[in-house]
C-alpha cells in the first residue's frame, strides 16, 4: 500500500525548489506579498549586519580597557621588599601583565582594522545594491498597479458603451418599423453615434489590455532579476558572516596563545625558584653573626668583695 502522506510530502517538497525565483510569486495580479517578503528579509540581514559591527566595536572596546588595565598594573613598581628567585618571578608577573595588555591593546585593534571595518563596508555596499534593485521593482509595480486601475476604467466605461448601444439598436429593431421617418432618423443616428462610442471604448480597452500587459511583463523581469539578485546577496552575507565569524574566533584564539605565552614565561621563572636559595640569600645579605649572646649568670653581692660584713 502506498504513502500518501509521504509522497504528498515529497511532492510538495519538490516544487518548493530552493530557488527565490521560484518561491516568491502569487496569483493575485496585483499583490506585493513575494517582494514584501523578500524585502523584510533583506532588511532582517541588514540589521544581523548591524548586531555583527555593533558586536565587534564592543569586543574591541573591552579589549582595549582590559589591555590598558593590564599595562596599568603590569607598571605598578614590584614589592622592594622581595629578594631573590622569588623576586625575579615577581617581576616577570609584572612585565609579563605589561606584555598581555599590550597585546590585547593589539587585538582590539587588529578586530578593529581586519574585521570590523570590512564588516561595515560590506553591510554598506549590501545595502546600496538592495535600495536600487528595491526602487527598479517598486516603479514597476507602481505603473503595473496604474495600468491596472485604467484598465479596469477602460473596461467599465466599454461596457457601459456596449449596454447603451445595444439598446439603441434594441430600441431601433423594435420601434423602428412604427417611427415618422424623422424619428427614425434621428433613432438610426443615435444608433451609429453609439456604436461608434463603442467602437472607440472597445479600442481604447484593447490598448488599455495592451499596455497592461506590456506592465505586467515589465514588472515580472524587474522581480526576476530582484529575485536573482536578492538570492546572491543573502547568498553572500551568510558566507561572509560565517568567514566574518570564524576569522573571529581565530584571532581571539591566537590572542589566547599569546596570552599562554607570556603566562608560560612566568611559569619559566617561578620553576627556577628557589626556597633553599632564596633563605641563603637573605641569611648572607642581612646576617649579623654566628655567635649567640653569653648566659647571664648569678652573681653574689658578698662573693665579688663589694658586700659589707664584720672583720
Amino acid at each position: 500500500v502506498p504513502n500518501h502522506t509521504a509522497l504528498r510530502f515529497f511532492c510538495s517538497s519538490s516544487a518548493m525548489g530552493t530557488r527565490f525565483n521560484d518561491s516568491f510569486w502569487g496569483t493575485e495580479f496585483t499583490a506585493t506579498f513575494g517582494f514584501d517578503s523578500l524585502s523584510s528579509r533583506m532588511k532582517d540581514a541588514k540589521h544581523v549586519c548591524d548586531d555583527f559591527v555593533a558586536f565587534c566595536k564592543q569586543r574591541a572596546t573591552i579589549e582595549e580597557q582590559y589591555g590598558k588595565a593590564l599595562i596599568k598594573l603590569g607598571r605598578t613598581p614590584p614589592s622592594a621588599q622581595e629578594i631573590g628567585t622569588l623576586r625575579a618571578a615577581w617581576e616577570s608577573m609584572h612585565s609579563e601583565t605589561e606584555a598581555m595588555g599590550t597585546l590585547h591593546v593589539r587585538l582590539a585593534q587588529q578586530i578593529l582594522d581586519e574585521i570590523e571595518r570590512p564588516a561595515r563596508e560590506f553591510r554598506d555596499k549590501q545595502r546600496d545594491q538592495r535600495k536600487r534593485t528595491e526602487d527598479t521593482v517598486k516603479k514597476a509595480q507602481k505603473y503595473k498597479a496604474e495600468r491596472y486601475d485604467k484598465n479596469i476604467k477602460c473596461k467599465k466605461a466599454y461596457e457601459q458603451r456596449c449596454r447603451e448601444a445595444d439598446k439603441v439598436d434594441e430600441e431601433l429593431m423594435k420601434n423602428g418599423p412604427t417611427l415618422p421617418p424623422k424619428d427614425l432618423d434621428k433613432l438610426k443616428a443615435r444608433a451609429k453615434k453609439g456604436r461608434a462610442a463603442q467602437e472607440a471604448a472597445d479600442q481604447a480597452y484593447q490598448e488599455a489590455v495592451r499596455q497592461l500587459d506590456d506592465a505586467r511583463l515589465l514588472w515580472e523581469t524587474a522581480m526576476e532579476r530582484c529575485c536573482i539578485q536578492f538570492q546572491q546577496l543573502e547568498e553572500e552575507r551568510i558566507d561572509y558572516m560565517r568567514k566574518a565569524m570564524w576569522h573571529t574566533t581565530n584571532v581571539v584564539s591566537a590572542g589566547c596563545v599569546l596570552d599562554d605565552e607570556k603566562c608560560e614565561n612566568v611559569r619559566a621563572t617561578l620553576e627556577k625558584c628557589s626556597v633553599e636559595k632564596d633563605i641563603q640569600e637573605f641569611i648572607n645579605q642581612k646576617m649579623t653573626g654566628f655567635d649567640r649572646p653569653a648566659p647571664v649568670e648569678y652573681e653574689s653581692f658578698y662573693n665579688n668583695g663589694s658586700g659589707g660584713g664584720s672583720s
